[in-house]
């Protein structure tokens, strides 16, 4: 690069004729020397044109631009007399180009794969870098399929005359080479099976980069057992025809325990209040991860109050004979740090004040890290943004950098928006409705303002559904919660037809965040047809045409960590729905609902789910009883699994579920990862139903447990369920299979 930018130089100082052209016209404009690249493509870069008056300034800028296209070694300018003016010449001395790549000798890799591969191409200018760096690339190829002893030498033929050059890659392949033991010495704590579980180098596949992080995981492995001293003292690779052979010594040393944790510099907190924030104490066995998660532990005490330039840096010293580890925490606390400017980046439809008005933190306020964290929860929760473990990305990224004054941090909200409108067109089946299809269409995110809209047509051989919904979050950019929806749906049960339409509006307001309170009102048209002679009471007095006018309250609390696939936190909520009285309507009916879901990390990604229901309703003023399509029915995917559905309950004579009054179910729920948007479920459930003039029982409760699948689909979570019902009576089948979509809680 430093020769040719001499050889321009020199070049620029030894325009022939320059001063005698001084002042005349340019008649003509030639190129020489060139004999790969065209004179259009050299004079395209050309400024100067026929007709202008000679400037030796204008004449060096195309120089510079011709000597830019990087075709070139050399570009001169020669200017002579020609028609009463000038003729400009610029003399090119290419450098030459690649003709031909050819491969030899690979037979386990395709010719397309390697061209694709390499960074020489054809027609580009030649370099030995290139050609290095192309060699490299097909080593590395190799490597990755496994042939670690594969060689490449390159055959260069260059043509001057034509200025071309062949380039030939020789390539000897070898055999693929195959890992066949890997050998652990010297480990005496830790089995072998043991550590080769912590290595991702697996026997038939290694990769040298893989290989050297399994050491360091090996390490790894030892720290968190507190041998804080363990080591790799040697390793070894060995070729012998097809396999490896790798040998792993090991130096263990004692393990070693927490000792003293002493703390400097602190004044608003206390050394107890730090100490509080961290799991090991002394005696323990020192665990170097666990260590770290302390430390961001008393750095998040800190950041929480808003001391976001607090920084605690620890001293450790490792008394050998005694076999511990004393600690000594320096913290420099600093001055308190404010948020400056609040950006929003990334979002290309989603409008900038849907994502600011899920923040709970603002511009001027203290900075405080569990807001933060708070905000990046709720905007996960809105459902427009991709999450690591379910689309493969994150999809809301907090960064932060300096503001103009020294106590400023600006906050960046940076996130990565996923397709939130589906359209779906499926078939299915359900234990209850038999074969299904199913057209729908929604979005979640309606022109970007954070509306909710959905169109759903359901029809099959026992049921048929046609529904639409709209809700608006933040009504009138204020908290307020709105959503209206109207339905018609039917269903065939086992002795009776039941047809409802209807619709339903609701507001809401939060009180806290995360507590909010709710008002519904609904009215419903429903009617039951086709009833059967034999069917029982309950049934027969409800043929005919009902109307329903009923006013729900409810409040509900809600903590969860991510509303669609929950890990910590919980949902909790109580409604009463009153029904008739002055609302109207041919029933009179009070029902009460609770709802208490749990989630809990275990280890790893692992996490237990619970839910607990349970509702009551009667009658009051003119109604003598609860309509049997108001009551409670237990059994199947969404109550307990393992049974049909309204199997668990009270039963009419003939057989007929009339369902009860007074409710109870609780499911549990170890929820897995089996691969990104796949996850396995292990579950119990249990409850029953009582009609009136029943007093629960806890000898009634009826039970299932099985195993189930979820996927994360375009469509929304579908789940995959298959339950065993617990000591089930005569005539209950002893399992059923379940499908459905949305997650059970």
């Amino acid at each position: 690069m430093r020769k040719s930018l001499i050889l321009v130089i020199f070049s620029l100082a030894i325009i022939t004729g320059g001063a005698r052209a001084q002042g005349k016209i340019i008649k003509a404009i030639e190129v020489g020397g060139n004999k790969n690249i065209t004179r259009e493509r050299i004079l395209k870069v050309v400024e100067t044109k026929v007709g202008d008056e000679y400037s030796l300034p204008a004449l060096r800028e195309d120089l510079k631009r011709i000597y830019a296209l990087g075709f070139f070694s050399d570009v001169k300018i020669d200017i002579s007399p020609f028609e009463e003016g000038i003729k400009v010449k610029f003399i090119v001395e290419e450098r030459f180009l690649v003709e031909k790549i050819i491969f030899k000798g690979n037979k386990k890799i395709r010719k397309g794969t390697l061209l694709d591969e390499v960074g020489l191409k054809v027609d580009e200018v030649y370099s030995e870098k290139k050609v290095e760096e192309a060699k490299e690339e097909i080593l590395s190829l190799y490597k990755e399929k496994r042939y670690y002893q594969a060689k490449v030498q390159e055959e260069i033929k260059i043509d001057k005359e034509e200025g071309k050059v062949n380039v030939t890659f020789n390539i000897k392949e070898g055999p693929r080479l195959k890992v066949k033991k890997i050998e652990i010495l010297g480990n005496e704590v830790f089995s072998d099976r043991k550590i080769r579980r912590v290595m991702k180098t697996k026997k038939r596949k290694f990769d040298k980069k893989v290989f050297q992080e399994d050491l360091e995981r090996i390490v790894t492995l030892y720290k968190t057992r507190g041998y804080l001293l363990a080591g790799i003292v040697d390793h070894k690779i060995s070729y012998e025809e097809e396999k490896i052979f790798i040998t792993i010594l090991i130096k263990e040393g004692p393990q070693i325990k927490m000792g003293s944790l002493t703390i400097s510099g602190n004044e608003l907190f206390t050394d107890e209040e730090i100490k509080k924030e961290t799991v090991l104490k002394e005696g323990m066995v020192y665990n170097e991860l666990q260590f770290d998660r302390d430390l961001f532990q008393i750095h998040a005490l800190y950041y929480n109050k808003g001391y976001a330039f607090a920084r605690v840096v620890p001293t450790k010293k490792i008394d050998e004979k005694e076999e511990r580890i004393d600690i000594s925490l320096d913290i420099t606390e600093g001055s308190l740090a404010y948020i400056g400017k609040i950006e929003i980046t990334g979002n290309e439809k989603t409008k900038n004040y849907v994502i600011r008005r899920e923040l709970v933190i603002g511009e001027g306020e203290i900075f405080n890290y569990k807001k933060i964290l708070r905000s990046q929860e709720k905007l996960y929760n809105l459902g427009y943004f991709k999450r690591l473990d379910i689309e493969g990305e994150e999809g809301v990224k907090i960064d932060t950098y300096p503001g103009k004054e020294p106590d400023i941090i600006n906050l960046v909200f940076d996130v990565k928006e996923k397709k939130t409108g589906t359209l779906n067109l499926g078939a299915g089946y359900s234990n209850v409705d038999g074969v299904i299809g199913q057209v729908s269409v929604s979005e979640i995110n309606l022109f970007g303002r954070g509306y909710q809209a959905s169109a759903t047509v359901e029809f099959g051989g026992k049921r048929q559904n046609y529904s639409l919904r709209f809700t608006n979050p933040w009504l009138f950019n204020t908290p307020t919660y709105f959503s209206t929806g109207i339905w018609h749906k039917t269903r065939v049960r086992d002795s009776y037809d039941i047809e409802r339409r209807g619709g339903d509006i609701t507001f809401g307001h939060p009180i806290t965040d995360f507590t909010k309170w709710y008002l519904k009102y609904k009215g419903e048209r429903v009617r039951v047809y086709k009833v059967e002679s034999d069917a029982p009471f309950d049934i027969t007095r409800e043929e005919g045409k009902k109307f329903l006018s009923s006013l729900t309250p409810s409040l509900a609390r809600d903590t969860r960590d991510y509303i669609f696939d929950p890990s910590k936190g919980s949902y909790n909520s109580l409604s009463i729905e009153c029904a008739g009285g002055p609302l109207g309507g041919d029933f009179d009916f009070l029902k009460h609902r609770l709802d208490s879901r749990w989630y809990f990390k275990t280890f790893w990604k692992f996490v237990l789910a619970l839910r607990l229901r349970a509702g009551y309703v009667e009658e009051f003023d003119d109604s003598a009883y609860v309509p049997i399509f108001e009551r409670f029915y237990i059994g199947g995917a969404d109550t307990v699994r393992g049974w049909k559905y309204a199997d668990i309950g009270p039963k009419a004579a003939n057989g007929d579920p009339i369902g009860g009054v007074k409710m109870v179910v609780g499911n549990l729920e170890w929820r897995f990862p089996i691969y990104r948007r796949l996850k396995g479920v292990l579950f119990v459930d249990s409850g029953n139903t009582w009609a009136r003039g029943s007093n629960p029982d806890w000898e009634d409760i009826e039970g299932g447990y099985g195993a189930g699948i979820r996927f994360h689909s375009p469509m929304g979570l579908l789940r995959f369920d298959y339950g065993k019902p617990i000591n089930p009576p005569t005539g209950v089948s002893h399992s059923q299979f379940y499908f459905s979509i949305g997650q059970s809680f």
